[in-house]
């Protein structure tokens, strides 16, 4: 029997993520910060014009909601997933082929400096000394480079093959969780998804990311939609969970995720499994950096007396003038701090210009910055890619096409109005998941919690949080679709 401390605890997530999927939907009807990225905003009407039509589709689409898996049965045929996986490697070459950018203003082509460095010296530069938390991708790059060829289309064509295989996942997610005929529908929906379409130029952490939670997962669920319980399967999620925390830092939410999941849901000495993603995200993560360290491609002292602490982020999360996005304020600010005290002391300067900033603001002021900084952070449906296209495109006439006139607002009509439809989707699980003792429900529920939180305490931006659009979609498609698994289940023969 089930203790009610366990019970407390389950329901206590549950209300949590119930706040929270309200607060975001109501946050999102009356506010949009897609044009923001690109330097414009939202023409007069454009916000209860795109909520109007955004409750029209979703009504209708709730009422059919059947009808729609009937039409997607008619059309399963034998490799009809095959086929949609190739419309979205389409898709995303036509992207590429349109909006490709020089990389070289951002993390995104410092990534390929380092890689490309290492490749030609032997050595990291600079860069990697300030930014340890790159040195994964930094090295993954590195490889590709040294295996195939060192150009930006291999990387971007590596980028597409990384979003195509976690689109597939979230399929076979769905599928085990609500059967084929949902399956296929998370899948047009990943293959449709805005990010996923507009990030596909831009090889970074927010799309490399994405494989390193939707394959973990893939092993966890077994094909009745439950966890599996025994060792060897949480043991392999929470290493590739630990490897996707060295890709990016918030994806430590994941690995606490699972542990409070084993915690809840194991039955007496199996419990003490909780502990396994906690000990293996260390383990790797000390291991990875004695390995890097030891191989003499970069110098530990240089890196332990010029890169950031954490400190740095949640400062910069608190900045004055940004509401939490990047700064060069605060960049500059660490680098000279760094470049004259030893890393302690520049901590606790750090600790005590946040507590500044806070007393600054009082606690009013400071409520109101952070509703803000979710805003740019949640009420986003581009996740800022249009930014990031933005910066030196190889075809400039395309973007600017993109993004003026009419047709700019057909692309931010479309994202807003997906980006509702997914939030309405988390709003309604919400509300029929209710009484469900379900661990993926769970682990669900506590990484957007989880990603909620961090983003408050950390530095954000709206492209921060495609590392948890796969868990949004599957939520999504949950609320949608809930009362309507059928029998087939996930059937490799059937792709």
């Amino acid at each position: 029997m089930e203790s009610k401390l366990n019970q407390f605890l389950v329901k206590t997530i549950f209300i949590i993520f119930s706040g929270i999927s309200i607060f975001l939907l109501i946050l999102n009807m009356f506010n949009y910060a897609g044009f923001e990225p690109v330097n414009q905003y939202p023409p007069k009407g454009f916000i209860t014009i795109t909520l109007l039509l955004s409750i029209v589709f979703i009504f209708l689409f709730y009422r059919y909601r059947s009808l729609i898996l009937n039409i997607i049965s008619k059309f399963d045929k034998p490799y009809l997933v095959l086929s949609l996986l190739l419309m979205s490697i389409i898709i995303q070459l036509i992207i590429i082929i349109l909006f490709s950018t020089s990389p070289y203003t951002w993390d995104f082509g410092n990534i390929i400096i380092e890689a490309e460095t290492l490749l030609s010296t032997g050595h990291l530069g600079r860069y990697s000394t300030l930014f340890p938390n790159n040195w994964l991708l930094i090295l993954i790059i590195y490889a590709i480079g040294k295996i195939l060829f060192p150009s930006l289309m291999v990387y971007e064509f590596f980028n597409v093959a990384i979003i195509t295989i976690s689109q597939f996942f979230i399929y076979r997610i769905a599928t085990k969780l609500l059967g084929r005929k949902v399956g296929i529908f998370s899948l047009l929906l990943s293959i449709f998804f805005f990010p996923y379409m507009f990030y596909s130029p831009i090889v970074y952490s927010d799309t490399i990311s994405l494989i390193f939670l939707v394959l973990p997962l893939n092993i966890l669920i077994n094909r009745d939609g439950n966890m599996k319980k025994e060792w060897l399967p949480i043991v392999s999620a929470s290493i590739l969970f630990a490897f996707g925390y060295l890709i990016k830092g918030s994806l430590i939410v994941f690995s606490i995720a699972l542990s409070i999941v084993l915690l809840l849901f194991l039955k007496k000495w199996r419990r003490v499994f909780f502990l396994i993603p906690l000990v293996i995200v260390f383990l790797i993560n000390s291991g990875f950096h004695f390995t890097v360290f030891q191989s003499g491609i970069i110098d530990k002292e240089v890196v332990e007396k010029n890169s950031y602490p954490f400190t740095h982020w949640i400062m910069m999360g608190q900045n004055r003038t940004n509401y939490g996005k990047w700064t060069y304020e605060d960049v500059d600010l660490t680098e000279d701090l760094l470049s004259k005290y030893p890393k302690d002391e520049v901590k606790k300067y750090h600790l005590k210009e946040i507590e500044a900033r806070f007393k600054e603001r009082g606690v009013l002021g400071s409520i109101n910055y952070n509703i803000k900084k979710i805003r740019h952070t949640w009420a986003d449906g581009t996740y800022f890619s249009l930014n990031k296209l933005m910066r030196t495109p190889l075809n400039p006439d395309n973007f600017t096409r993109l993004t003026t006139g009419f047709k700019h607002l057909v692309v931010q009509g479309y994202a807003r109005i997906q980006h509702l439809f997914i939030l309405i989707g988390l709003f309604i699980f919400s509300i029929k998941t209710f009484k469900d003792r379900n661990e993926f429900y769970t682990f669900g529920m506590l990484s957007v919690i989880g990603f909620f939180f961090f983003f408050i305490l950390w530095e954000a931006r709206s492209r921060y949080i495609v590392s948890v659009t796969p868990i949004l979609i599957l939520l999504s498609c949950i609320g949608y679709f809930s009362n309507s698994k059928d029998k087939s289940g996930y059937d490799e023969s059937n792709i």
